[in-house]
């Protein structure tokens, strides 16, 4: 400072005003920002470990385990993953300052016992922002575990006959082995481009007598906006073109001759025969034939998803701004539904898509007929497979969850260690590098999971599809799927009547209640009458 006044610079108190304004300086959203995707370049090493290695070798087994074992492996993840979110959760409230005085650090380094004080504002804003979204998904965690109490035994009856073509054809636990070594090589691509994307532009002096500042490019944005859709969409892609090969090996294996022999296990069948047959057969007449339905299915998604974002971030603006803006609480009122409406949207569909898929699998029709087929079968059969969809969907999503919630928790103490808390390996924040690690080891866990999904739902889908080609019979269906789903449907068709008797009855209480309550109002009425009488008589 007395250099800084020896050349007749103003005078500026020293202490907390610098710290605030070099605070500000570095605590806007492109600055945040910068240091994020900085972040993830540090943390390199543990990208490919929790979001590469991890999610891998978890996927595997645990797909292995619900083929062979499903009944205790769901019964298990459905526990696991309570426990899981909790931690995650835990985690969270630790880093944020919740629970515990492990906050944040500040961005602009000063110890421990000045953080207290002048902790990064930036930084514990947007981990409160994620602390709040990982409460309601446990409380939403905890709901939907509830509510499969009671109905996950009879689905997975039928999951189990379904989840038979998966151990029939072995080679299905290993083709996801393929689009995973693609998705790694493009995501290691992504993020290098997406550091030099952030860097990219000029470095200009200061109009003062020194210093430098970074100008960006004048459109840069555009080219960063279309980045991150590419991210998305060659994701949904390779999942889109796994899903598809997988159905068609499922397909090729129910609709077999000599069916009852392939199922139960009979003589002159061997299921090691099979091997990469159905899956390199498929592959090569999804790459040659259906390329483009896939490209169109996972790019109908994204624009529904990124309207979404939109809304919600009018909405979260327009909340902040409602103090200063008369008319702001109004349209982020009138906004929800639009959001609630898109997310409806997405999520249905994200489900006509994957249906879609399955259609084109089987019998090779344009992605607008292959959507419009597996609509109406799923619509003429709701009480057969619309529910068994629903509950096998969520079973294997939660085990999806259980998997990257493991990677995100084995991040989160990784960048607990001193190599990342000092040094040149400094990482400002876990935020970007553990939410990285959790959206990658989901898509890995969507690849390898996707086998068992997709076979569930084939399997589904043939079955309604051989019934409606032989008049209500599904003549190449096992015996055991037949009776599993009939077991399904009773027990649905038994649950929705003990509803409607419970309804019922309330309101026959209801009216027996409104019935007496009439009684006693007459009856004191007709007291009140009595009095009445004897008193002017005895007047």
């Amino acid at each position: 400072m007395q250099l800084w006044t020896s050349l007749n610079g103003s005078a500026v108190s020293s202490g907390p005003p610098i710290v605030i304004a070099v605070d500000r300086v570095l605590t806007t959203s492109i600055a945040s920002l910068k240091r994020y995707i900085a972040d993830l370049g540090r943390s390199w090493p543990v990208l490919l470990l929790c979001g590469g290695f991890v999610p891998l070798v978890l996927s595997v087994l645990w797909v292995v385990l619900l083929c062979n074992f499903l009944r205790p492996t769901a019964w298990i993840s459905l526990a696991l993953l309570n426990v899981l979110a909790l931690l995650v959760t835990l985690y969270f409230y630790i880093k944020v300052g919740w629970i515990g005085a492990d906050a944040v650090n500040a961005v602009i380094g000063f110890k421990s016992s000045d953080s207290d004080n002048w902790v990064s504002s930036s930084e514990r804003s947007h981990l409160k922002i994620v602390a709040v979204f990982i409460t309601f998904a446990l409380i939403l965690t905890v709901l939907v575990t509830v509510a499969l109490l009671h109905r996950i035994s009879a689905a997975l009856s039928v999951m189990k006959v379904s989840l038979q073509s998966v151990v029939a054809i072995p080679s299905l636990l290993i083709y996801p082995l393929i689009p995973f070594c693609i998705l790694a090589i493009f995501q290691i691509y992504w993020v290098a481009a997406t550091m030099y994307l952030f860097s990219a532009g000029e470095v200009k002096p200061t109009r003062l007598c020194c210093g430098f500042k970074f100008q960006p490019r004048k459109h840069i944005i555009w080219a960063i906006l279309f980045h991150f859709f590419s991210l998305y969409w060659v994701t949904q892609f390779v999942i889109a073109s796994t899903l598809t090969t997988a159905a068609g090996a499922v397909a090729s294996y129910y609709w077999a001759k000599g069916e009852t022999a392939l199922w139960n296990g009979g003589e002159g069948t061997s299921w090691k025969g099979m091997g990469w047959l159905p899956v390199i057969s498929t592959g090569k007449h999804v790459t040659k034939f259906n390329l483009g339905t896939m490209a169109l299915g996972s790019l109908v998604v994204p624009p529904v998803e990124f309207a979404q974002f939109i809304l919600q971030t009018l909405r979260s603006r327009l909340r902040s701004a409602e103090m200063t803006m008369p008319n702001g609480a109004v349209i982020s009122t009138h906004g929800r539904p639009g959001t609630y409406c898109l997310g409806c949207l997405d999520r249905t569909l994200t489900h006509i898509n994957r249906n879609a898929y399955i259609v084109t699998a089987v019998s090779g029709k344009k992605f607008c007929k292959a959507s419009e087929r597996a609509t109406s079968l799923v619509t003429n059969n709701p009480s057969k497979v619309g529910n068994v969809f629903i509950i096998s969907d969520l079973i294997i999503s939660l085990c999806k969850l259980c998997v990257s919630l493991a990677c995100a928790l084995f991040a989160f103490s990784m960048l607990d260690s001193h190599r990342y808390k000092s040094s040149l390996n400094r990482v400002s924040s876990p935020l970007f590098p553990v939410l990285f690690c959790w959206g990658f080891a989901y898509t890995t866990a969507s690849l390898f999971f996707a086998v068992a999904e997709i076979a569930v739902d084939t399997v589904l889908l043939s079955y309604c599809i051989d019934a409606e080609e032989n008049k209500g019979t599904a003549v190449f269906a096992p015996a055991s799927l037949a009776e599993s789903l009939n077991t399904f449907t009773e027990s649905e068709e038994a649950r929705a009547a003990e509803r409607d008797f419970r309804k019922r009855r309330s309101s026959y209480y209801e009216e027996d209640n409104d019935h007496d309550d009439n009684g006693e109002k007459k009856d004191r009425s007709g007291d009140t009458s009595d009095s009445d009488s004897g008193s002017s008589r005895n007047t």
